[in-house]
């Protein structure tokens, strides 16, 4: 390649890992956002003694799963490109540098995201990108707030049944 492709592909490379950068900040701000309005909600419904704010309170994770699903998947679409220009045009290989950046990310997936990228039709590479937060979900962009909304729905059907709290 001559030095103006060269230099083309490294600037985007270079767009793409500062947005990459700046996705997982916001995921990150997200979380601390949510989790911050879910302690203010327990807090509210703990003095109060209103068990209808904690199931409020815990609704908050499910617009959470939600916002950090949407991120999810625009950060598996840019570390995919990232990929196929790391591999097809500066013919890195796999485990490369750029993976361990992006260890928020379980080792499992980017070893989906490598074989997503090898795939030669361009339909089953984007059906495949696509799928992959529903087949895969995250750890603490799914899993942990979903039991917290569980433990959270349980501990106010019990303060409402055997501690006498109201609903409303």
């Amino acid at each position: 390649m001559d030095k103006i492709h060269v230099d083309f592909w490294q600037m985007e490379l270079n767009k793409l890992i500062d947005i990459l950068d700046s996705t997982q900040n916001i995921r990150l701000r997200l979380g601390i956002f949510f989790g911050i309005i879910n302690l203010t909600g327990l807090t509210l419904a703990f003095i109060l003694k209103v068990s209808s704010l904690i199931l409020l309170s815990a609704s908050t994770m499910v617009l959470f799963i939600f916002a950090d699903f949407l991120m999810i998947r625009t950060m598996y679409g840019y570390y995919y490109r990232a990929i196929r220009i790391l591999t097809q045009k500066f013919n890195y290989g796999e485990e490369s540098i750029f993976d361990m950046f992006m260890l928020f990310l379980r080792i499992d997936k980017i070893k989906i995201i490598h074989l997503i990228a090898r795939e030669e039709d361009n339909i089953t590479r984007y059906k495949q990108l696509r799928r992959l937060p529903f087949k895969h979900p995250t750890v603490m962009g799914f899993w942990s707030p979903l039991l917290l909304l569980i433990v959270e729905s349980l501990v106010a059907y019990y303060l409402f049944r055997y501690h006498g709290w109201v609903f409303f």
